[in-house]
């Protein structure tokens, strides 16, 4: 028979297990965070240009992560803020997926794992370290980068303020193909190795939007030096002084501050941008040069679901409000901006198969004198992204020198086939545009004789046998007359046009096939 006190042992035995099995059930649903790069928890080591991995699991599942690449200056393995390099942090979803706005999860699936794999960036050759938090809990992985193994050509100088050179500077060359960055030394020098084809046509500049959190508050002159690369390149320098600060709030429309929006200033003569992103307080500061100004809230390649908005809450680029710094100015204040929700319009933008820049804005249907909003798409992205409130829409198309124009489905004429966002949720994708497969359009804007080039759009004269699917468009200046003095044909299905009121006279043979 058990007595008393072995009973009481048995029920403190089993209550122990039980607290061990919960333990146990505990740490499984909520394990402690780990990272790896490159497949190491420490130590992996990798060139410039080379694969780029990390995997963070022991997160909840669909939890999102903060994460920042630390230089490790002193090189001891630990983050120590008073004398390492934040050189740039981002925020990543489990089980969403990358794109444009930055690195995802490449599964795609809201598992308690983040699996990111980039094909080769190009970050500044030292040791780092890789800090990842979700809640309380972070984990961290040493690595480093090398230099590439191989350069073509380089482009080296110095950042000086007051005279003297300025160390951990991040300097970067720019280029439709990538960009390569390096830290100044001691002394302020630089030298940046790209292995980027003779003929390349790139930027160098000192970047103000998370890569240079030791020099915030300042600005570099000159703000970008524009060069094509057919040599090493030397003597490229830029000099630090302090900005001008433009500063203010940007909340959603029921007055909630709205956190991680970005802010760009740019120059109305053209010229790279100042960049910022809000706090948690909706707030941001940016330090900019004496001059004018369009301020820009939200980025054409983050879809974070509000419209792109200029100051004054403006639309459109074109018609925005600018701001005005002179040299009396310190800090202009309450540049502020409500953004609104909206639904999403996206698709591809290219030519000859491979993305190219251009603009894409909103018309309300029919409505070819009302432009409502636009995005810009950059050759480097996949997409382009597009807010607008419900409504029908005509979505037009237009290359970056204004050489072509179209509507979508494949239209050259206004206004495409109609794109309806029917609530602030609702995405339409796949509204594509591809400029290599459009039917020509030739147009005759002078007054005088066809065979005469400047009496066509960029003095480009329809083929004398036009092909199937392509126009022709007669439309001459007030009071002209375009004059048919020569033998023009239309193949079967091509298109000629006489605009109404337009003088078009045949001298010549007009034949159809």
């Amino acid at each position: 028979m058990n007595s008393p006190f072995t009973k009481s042992r048995t029920t403190l035995l089993g209550i122990s297990q039980l607290v061990v099995i919960l333990l146990l059930s505990f740490s499984n649903a909520f394990g402690a965070i780990a990272l790896t790069v490159n497949g190491q928890a420490n130590g992996a080591s990798f060139a410039q240009g080379s694969p780029f991995s990390w995997n963070i699991s022991g997160i909840a599942n669909g939890s999102t992560v903060s994460n920042e690449l630390w230089i490790d200056l002193n090189a001891n393995g630990a983050i120590d803020v008073a004398t390492d390099l934040l050189f740039v942090s981002f925020s990543e979803q489990d089980g969403v997926s990358g794109g444009d706005r930055g690195p995802g999860d490449d599964d795609g699936l809201a598992n308690g794992v983040i699996t990111t794999n980039l094909p080769g960036i190009y970050f500044p050759a030292a040791n780092y370290i890789f800090k990842t938090k979700s809640g309380t809990d972070s984990a961290t992985s040493t690595y480093t980068m090398t230099a590439m193994a191989t350069s073509t050509f380089s482009v080296s100088g110095k950042v000086t303020r007051n005279a003297i050179g300025v160390a951990n500077v991040t300097v970067t060359v720019q280029s439709g193909s990538g960009e390569f960055y390096a830290l100044t030394n001691a002394v302020g020098n630089y030298t940046i190795a790209t292995n980027l084809p003779s003929g390349t046509a790139a930027k160098v500049r000192v970047p103000f939007e998370g890569f240079n959190s030791l020099i915030t508050g300042n600005i570099a002159s000159p703000n970008e030096t524009a060069l094509t690369l057919t040599a090493n390149v030397s003597n490229i320098d830029f000099t630090l002084q302090p900005g001008k600060i433009v500063t203010g709030i940007v909340t959603d429309t029921l007055g909630n501050p709205i956190a991680d929006m970005r802010v760009s200033i740019y120059p109305t003569t053209g010229g790279n941008s100042f960049d910022s992103r809000t706090d948690g307080s909706g707030k941001y500061f940016i330090s900019v040069d004496t001059g004018t100004y369009i301020v820009q809230f939200g980025s054409d390649q983050e879809p974070k679901g509000y419209l792109k908005t200029y100051y004054n809450q403006k639309y459109l680029g074109w018609a925005t409000d600018n701001i005005h710094i002179s040299p009396s100015t310190d800090t202009l204040k309450n540049i502020n901006a409500v953004l609104r929700r909206g639904g999403l319009i996206m698709g591809t933008f290219i030519k000859n198969g491979v993305p190219i820049s251009g603009n894409i804005t909103a018309f309300a249907y029919n409505a070819p004198d009302s432009g409502l909003y636009e995005t810009w798409h950059e050759s480097t992205a996949n997409y382009y992204y597009l807010f607008v409130p419900p409504g029908t829409y005509s979505i037009q198309f237009t290359l970056d020198n204004n050489m072509q124009q179209a509507y979508y489905n494949q239209s050259i004429f206004w206004p495409g086939t109609a794109v309806t966002i029917n609530s602030f949720s609702d995405t339409a994708k796949n509204i594509n545009v591809d400029f290599s497969s459009l039917p020509k359009a030739y147009t005759f804007i002078g007054s005088g004789n066809w065979n005469n080039s400047s009496n066509w759009t960029n003095n480009i004269m329809p083929p004398t046998t036009l092909p199937t699917g392509d126009y022709i468009i007669i439309s001459p200046n007030q009071g002209g007359q375009c004059i048919l003095n020569i033998t023009q044909t239309l193949s079967s299905g091509a298109n000629l046009i006489v605009r109404p009121g337009s003088n078009f006279v045949v001298p010549g043979q007009l034949l159809m096939q």
